[in-house]
C-alpha cells in the first residue's frame, strides 16, 4: 500500500472492515522486502472466512459536523473448501473547518480457497474512492473573505475554499501455497496496483506569474506490479532455509493543467511527465535452532535497481533463552531506500523540482533487546537500546544552485550521513486472557 510517489502509506484509505490483525516487526527489513524497510515493518494481514459459520456484520454511526458511517461485513464458505470474504463502507463529514469535507467509500473482496495443504490460494480485490476539500491553513484572526471573480476563495477559516482532491485506488493481490513435502513449503504471490490522484489548487491572490484565482490542475497515477516467489525448506538439525525471488515494476505519471483566473481548464495547456523502473531482488535466510537456549539466524539479499544498479544487503541475529523466563535478542543488518518518484521527477515550477541524480539511501541498523517475564509470563518487562546510520540520506532543502523567482527552489539532495541512538523500555501485563495493557517509553 505505499505510495511510490510519496514513499510511505496513506493509512486513512486503508478498508477498515477487511483487516484481521496487524503485525509490527521491529529492525531493518530490506532482506526481506527491499527498499524502504530501513526502521521496520509493518504487515496488515486482511480476514479470512471462518468454516462452519456465517459471519454478518452491520453498523452504523453518525456525529457532530454532519458524520456519518455506514459500513457492512460478510463472509463464509459457500461450498468444500470454497469461501469469500466481503465488505464495504461508507464515511462522510462536512468537517470542522470550512473546505474540510470528506466523502469516502470503500468495497473489499477476498476469495479463499483452501482444500488441503497440496494447494490453498486466495484472491484479494480492494476499491477505495475519496473525494476531499483541502482547507489549508487557518488564516490569522481577523481575516476576512476573500473574493476573486465572484468566487469566495478564502475566509477566515480556511486558507482556500476552492482547492480539493480525489483518490481513487484499485488494489489487487493473488497468493498460491503448496507443502508437497512434509519439510517443503512453496509460495507464489502477485500483486496489480493502481493510485490515481487529482488534486485542483487556484492562487488565493497573485504570485508570479500567475494572476489571483489563476491555478493548475494535477494527475498523478502510479501502477505498480509484483510478483514473487519463496521456498522454505525445514530441515535437520533445527535448520530452516527461506529462498526467494521478487520483481517489481513501477509506472508514474504526472499530468499538470492551467487554471484561469475563474478555475476554468486553459486550452492547451496539460502536459504529461512518464517514467518507469524496475527491481529485481533474491535472497536467501537460514535460521538454526542449536538448542533450547540458543537460536540463530543470517540471510542475503541482492537487489537490483534499474536505475541505481545493484545493493548487497546482509543481515544477522541471534536469540538466546538462558532460562525460561528471560530473552536475549541480538540484531544487526544494512537497509536501503530508493528515492521516491516525488524526488527524482517532481515537476519544475517556480518553487521546486526533483532531482534525477539522486543516490539511495543506505545505513546499518543494530539493536540489544532484554526480556524478562514474571507471574507465570503475566508480566513482561523488555529494555532496548538500538543505533542506525543512513549515508546518502535524501533531504529536501532550498537549493541555491536552482535559484527561482520567490527564491531558491527546494530540490531533494543526498546528505552525507545521518545517524541516531536510542532506547526503549517496555511493560506488558496480561492479567486476563481477554486483556493485555502495555506501556513504552523510547
Amino acid at each position: 500500500i505505499n505510495s511510490p510517489s510519496l514513499g510511505t502509506a496513506d493509512l486513512n484509505q486503508l478498508p477498515m472492515g477487511s483487516i484481521e490483525r496487524v503485525e509490527v516487526v521491529k529492525g531493518p527489513g530490506s532482506l526481506l522486502y527491499g527498499s524502504g524497510a530501513m526502521a521496520g515493518t509493518v504487515n496488515i494481514l486482511t480476514k479470512n472466512p471462518q468454516q462452519d459459520k456465517t459471519i454478518l456484520k452491520v453498523k452504523g454511526g453518525f456525529g457532530s459536523e454532519g458524520a456519518l458511517e455506514l459500513a457492512a461485513e460478510q463472509g463464509m464458505y459457500v461450498a468444500d473448501g470454497l469461501g469469500y470474504y466481503l465488505t464495504a463502507s461508507r464515511k462522510e463529514t462536512d468537517g470542522f473547518r470550512d473546505n474540510s469535507n470528506l466523502r469516502h467509500n470503500d468495497a473489499s473482496l477476498k476469495l479463499v480457497y483452501d482444500k488441503n495443504k497440496l494447494l490453498t490460494a486466495s484472491l484479494y480485490g480492494a476499491l477505495i474512492d475519496r473525494e476531499y476539500g483541502v482547507p489549508g491553513v487557518k488564516p490569522p484572526a481577523g481575516t476576512q473573505d476573500h473574493f476573486v471573480n465572484g468566487t469566495r476563495i478564502y475566509s477566515g477559516d480556511a486558507a482556500s475554499l476552492v482547492d480539493e482532491g480525489s483518490d481513487r485506488n484499485l488494489y489487487s493481490a493473488l497468493e498460491l501455497k503448496s507443502q508437497p513435502l512434509t519439510w517443503l513449503t512453496l509460495a507464489l504471490h502477485g500483486d496489480a496496483v493502481n493510485m490515481e490522484n487529482y488534486l485542483y489548487q487556484r492562487n488565493n491572490g497573485p504570485a508570479w506569474p500567475k494572476a489571483a484565482g489563476e491555478g493548475e490542475e494535477t494527475w498523478v497515477t502510479n501502477k505498480v506490479l509484483g510478483l514473487e516467489g519463496t521456498a522454505e525448506m525445514r530441515l535437520p538439525e533445527g535448520v530452516t532455509l527461506l529462498l526467494g525471488s521478487q520483481y517489481r515494476d513501477y509506472d508514474y505519471t504526472n499530468e499538470v493543467g492551467g487554471l484561469d483566473s475563474y478555475g476554468v481548464a486553459v486550452a492547451g495547456s496539460r502536459t504529461e511527465e512518464r517514467h518507469a523502473v524496475f527491481t529485481r531482488g533474491s535472497y536467501g535466510e537460514a535460521q538454526w535452532q542449536a538448542n533450547q537456549y540458543l537460536k540463530l539466524l543470517t540471510g542475503l539479499r541482492y537487489e537490483e535497481h534499474s536505475m541505481f544498479g545493484h545493493e548487497a544487503l546482509p543481515r544477522f541475529g541471534m536469540v538466546l533463552s538462558p532460562q525460561e523466563t528471560t530473552t536475549i535478542k541480538l540484531g544487526h543488518g544494512k537497509h536501503f531506500k530508493a528515492p521516491t518518484m516525488n524526488d527524482l521527477y517532481w515537476p519544475e515550477s517556480d518553487f521546486a523540482r526533483g532531482n534525477p541524480a539522486l543516490k539511495p539511501e543506505t545505513g546499518w541498523h543494530s539493536d540489544l533487546t532484554l526480556e524478562q517475564s514474571f507471574l507465570e509470563k503475566k508480566l513482561i518487562a523488555s529494555v532496548s537500546g538500538f543505533k542506525w546510520n543512513i549515508d546518502d540520506k535524501i533531504d529536501w532543502a532550498p537549493n541555491p544552485a536552482f535559484p527561482g523567482p520567490w527564491g531558491d527552489k527546494w530540490t531533494p539532495s543526498n546528505i552525507d550521513t545521518y545517524e541516531a541512538t536510542g532506547w526503549e523500555l517496555g511493560l506488558e501485563a496480561k492479567p486476563f486472557d481477554f486483556l493485555r495493557v502495555g506501556l513504552s517509553y523510547t
